[in-house]
């Protein structure tokens, strides 16, 4: 028996592959430049939206069968000159926990990525060390064209802006745990130099990173990682053949009454079985 969630879904899969225009899709040029396709009109991304959105696990599990979301990504892809699945690759589906309203982020290490191929500077950005333990700091700077003297930006004192360890309860018991990326706790510097080098982006070529927010920017506004969907339940089919009768006796029924009853058939009345 196919699962109901299941059966949407792959209905929902095939009509949006059916609206699909091939002729158009397949004017789309493939490369190996930067980004990997080269799209020069409106309807070929909304095509490469399309076939984005039934590309299965190749995307995150909020922009299955969504065309509309997987344009946004394709959108944001080629005003960056990058690849749309590496781009969709390391985003997430947020959500505020007081209004509901959802939105996506995307990893530290894309928007290093992004500013680094958008941002008009010499080279690539420079980093540097001070300090040890919680006192240390990263210091960003970037060289524009036109100019001889990098602006730099000098990031809090680790210990200021890593997120404070959390006591949670699991189920097992309480746990601690670090918001944010696990490279704060991890790796600091790589996490604090993501973070210093985005806030250099801000301040000097807010353009650059406009209306584009890390997951640890959005919690600070309220925002959480949205659960990715619970998988759906196995078939039923062959249930019975799964199921042990010396198991089923040991948990106090009667197995031959439930493998029968599996089996779409009337338990026969045993006595000295069961309870």
């Amino acid at each position: 028996m196919t699962d109901a969630p299941d059966l949407e879904a792959q209905t929902r899969s095939d009509l949006i592959e059916k609206r699909i225009d091939r002729g158009l899709a397949g004017d789309i040029l493939v490369s190996r430049e930067a980004g990997g396709v080269s799209i020069a009109k409106l309807g070929e991304a909304m095509e490469a939206a399309k076939l984005m959105a039934i590309s299965g696990p190749m995307v995150p599990a909020f922009m299955r069968d969504q065309p509309g979301v997987c344009f946004g990504i394709v959108w944001k892809a080629l005003h960056w000159g990058m690849d749309p699945f590496a781009v969709a690759g390391m985003s997430y589906e947020i959500e505020n926990g007081r209004t509901k309203e959802r939105t996506v982020a995307f990893m530290s290490q894309l928007i290093h990525a992004v500013v680094e191929a958008r941002a008009p500077i010499k080279g690539r950005l420079q980093v540097r060390y001070e300090g040890e333990g919680d006192d240390r700091v990263c210091i960003v700077g970037g060289t524009f064209h036109g100019e001889d003297a990098p602006r730099e930006h000098r990031s809090p004192r680790l210990g200021d802006r890593r997120p404070k360890t959390q006591v949670k309860q699991g189920k097992f018991g309480e746990y601690e745990t670090t918001p944010g990326s696990p490279l704060w706790a991890t790796k600091p510097d790589v996490q604090l130099f993501y973070d210093t080098s985005r806030d250099w982006a801000r301040i000097y070529c807010p353009d650059v990173l406009l209306g584009v927010y890390t997951k640890e920017e959005m919690a600070d506004a309220g925002f959480t990682e949205t659960p990715a969907p619970a998988a759906p339940p196995p078939p039923d089919n062959g249930l019975h053949a799964r199921l042990s009768a010396s198991a089923l006796a040991r948990a106090g029924f009667s197995a031959g009454a439930v493998v029968e009853a599996l089996a779409d058939k009337e338990p026969e009345s045993k006595e000295g079985e069961g309870e």
